[in-house]
């Protein structure tokens, strides 16, 4: 057990090798932790999983793994649950994330689509919100 309050499971191959890992996102890391968090279950085999939790800025609502920064490696993004901000979290390919930076804006919606291409661009809308947000990204951490 991980969490709980499970929002989404992904699957791509986070820690560099070729097995099927997964992040899921969760409201909060277990019994009185009250944080959102991104879990990393890293594939150590068939059925055999181990646990990494990283903290999100908050509760998402939708969220997609993409290499924005270009470096080889997959990274988070997230739209926030309440519409607010789109949160970056870079990967380090090895299973592991760097510190999340966000965008904020009124009605930025809470899904998330990520363009891939020489240049990245991350899409937000949601229905909540009467607009398709669009914008680059030119960095996403170190």
């Amino acid at each position: 057990m991980v969490g709980s309050g499970a929002r989404a499971l992904l699957g791509a191959p986070l820690a560099g090798d070729e097995g099927h890992d997964l992040l899921a996102l969760l409201d909060s890391a277990g019994a009185g932790a009250g944080s959102p968090v991104a879990a990393v279950l890293i594939n150590n085999g068939p059925r055999d999983y181990s646990a990494v939790g990283y903290f999100v800025p908050g509760p998402l609502a939708d969220a997609t793994l993409a290499d924005l920064d270009l470096d080889g490696d997959l990274d988070l993004v997230g739209a926030a649950a309440d519409g607010s901000a789109v949160h970056v979290v870079p990967g380090d390919g090895r299973g592991g994330f760097g510190q999340a930076q966000s965008r904020r804006a009124a009605g930025l919606g809470a899904s998330v689509v990520v363009l891939d291409g020489a240049r990245p661009t991350v899409l937000s809308f949601g229905p909540g919100s009467q607009q398709l947000h669009a914008f680059p990204v030119t960095r996403c951490g170190g």
